[in-house]
């Protein structure tokens, strides 16, 4: 080991702890590398800002300068007085008001000890002190990621404001206050906790040097929560799963939170309470299951559906980023429908596509005459036990299909089960071969389609 201090470099010294870095900048402490490497020296401070670096986290510009003793070069990293001053940085750029906070600082030059893990922040001289505008935590103590490294963490959690978050007053205390109420306090590295509001943010500082502190912060925001089914389409005798997602809710990080939201169906308006629950390893998302009936009334997570139905979801916010205020609320719903589960392009079958004249009657490919009047004729069967809009698409276009040369339509509605002949009238205008594309669509304002596309081909005389 060697240790380079304002005295010059003493060869096989035994290094002992450091005092706290002098004001007039950060000191350095160079080791020995494993062989291989030996006749390089790189200053501690410089190589942990390496590593950074490499991480991503931030950038360093180095110089290499050759030294006059031996052939081994030191990697210098360009800062005040060749000294690095180090940083404070966050797991992720924002929070919601009850979220863990992971807290990295790195500071090479109060790695005193590299066979021992070290730790910063809890002496007036290296004081780490995290606020919010709720609470202020002071001397913060972070330990050592490892022996040597000079990278020192730690974590506190949010514990947010006293607040009915789910608009339930029969929920949380006995002020109906969810979040878990408990006092800013606690000692580092990962036992501390501090009230933080909706639209805050949260500031580490730490105080590298005398007259020098690092300073780093983060925003504490509310967000508008989302909420979906899993599936589009659920049998009338199944169950059907919902989700909502709004980290807001996460009032408590140690544990699998849970509120209710609202289902109903058309042929239940009243519906049901559902309980969504937060799954694990996946904060701030929450599930919940309703089973379908068809014969049964509504009751509990059990809601009365019938084939065709919508079905529901209504989650009422009350965490809410600015412009809104905290006691105001935000109803979101998603809607799922109940059929036989048949897949969308499967809901109508085309078949028999063909070209006929006036009496219905199937004229012959070639045998169509310019000037003559012709029926594009399907059948659609309705696959459905329900009722079935749908609007007959037929797309005409010259043989090379660049040139749309007729475009027309018809509506109507197809009974459950029932079959049905549709056509729309054409009238060549020029001999050739033509593309004929038919689209079976639930509307024209609602362009989903309900059956695959089908094609002929039409010659004319």
């Amino acid at each position: 080991m060697t240790q380079e201090g304002r005295g010059g470099v003493t060869e096989g010294s035994r290094r002992p702890p450091l005092p706290p870095p002098p004001a007039g900048g950060p000191h350095h402490i160079a080791h020995e590398l494993p062989a291989g490497t030996r006749g390089r020296r790189y200053r501690t401070g410089r190589t942990a800002a390496l590593m950074i670096m490499v991480l991503g986290i931030m950038s360093v510009a180095i110089t290499a300068h050759a030294q006059s003793e031996g052939a081994g070069r030191a990697l210098e990293g360009v800062g005040g007085s060749g000294g690095y001053a180090g940083f404070v940085s966050f797991g992720q750029g924002a929070y919601s008001w009850t979220d863990k906070v992971y807290i990295t600082v790195v500071a090479p030059d109060y790695n005193f000890d590299s066979r021992a893990v070290d730790s910063i922040g809890d002496t007036e001289h290296d004081s780490i002190k995290i606020s919010t505008r709720e609470g202020v935590l002071r001397e913060y103590r972070l330990v050592e990621t490892g022996p040597d490294t000079g990278i020192f963490t730690g974590e506190v959690t949010l514990i947010g404001f006293d607040y009915d978050a789910d608009g339930n007053p029969r929920t949380g205390d006995g002020a109906g206050y969810d979040n878990p109420q408990r006092a800013t306090g606690g000692s580092g590295p990962t036992g501390g906790y501090i009230k933080a509001g909706g639209d805050d943010a949260i500031t580490v500082s730490f105080e590298y040097t005398e007259g020098h502190t690092v300073v780093s912060t983060a925003i504490i925001r509310w967000s508008v929560g989302q909420v979906q089914w899993l599936e589009s389409f659920y049998p009338e005798s199944g169950a059907g799963t919902v989700r909502v997602i709004d980290p807001d809710m996460n009032w408590n990080p140690e544990a699998a939170n849970s509120f209710e939201i609202v289902v109903w169906s058309d042929s239940d308006p009243g519906g049901v309470t559902l309980a969504v629950t937060e799954r694990e390893g996946a904060p701030g998302v929450f599930e919940g299951t309703v089973s379908f009936t068809s014969t049964a009334e509504s009751s509990g997570h059990r809601l009365r559906v019938a084939e065709g139905d919508a079905v529901t979801a209504r989650y009422e916010d009350n965490t809410l980023p600015a412009p809104y205020s905290s006691g105001d609320e935000l109803s979101i719903t998603a809607h799922t429908q109940i059929s036989l589960q048949t897949a969308p392009l499967e809901r109508v079958r085309v078949s028999d596509l063909r070209i006929t004249d006036g009496f219905g009657a199937s004229v012959v490919d070639g045998a169509i005459s310019e000037g003559q009047q012709v029926q594009v004729t399907s059948s659609l069967t309705n696959k459905q036990t329900k009722e079935q809009p749908f609007t007959y698409i037929v797309m005409i276009r010259d043989e090379d299909g660049g040139i749309v040369l007729s475009l027309s339509w018809i509506m109507g509605h197809l009974h459950p089960k029932q079959t049905l002949s549709a056509s729309t009238s054409w009238m060549p205008k020029a001999p050739g071969t033509y593309d004929i594309t038919v689209f079976v669509w639930e509307s024209m304002v609602k362009p989903a389609a309900l059956a695959p596309v089908s094609h002929i081909s039409a010659t004319v005389n």
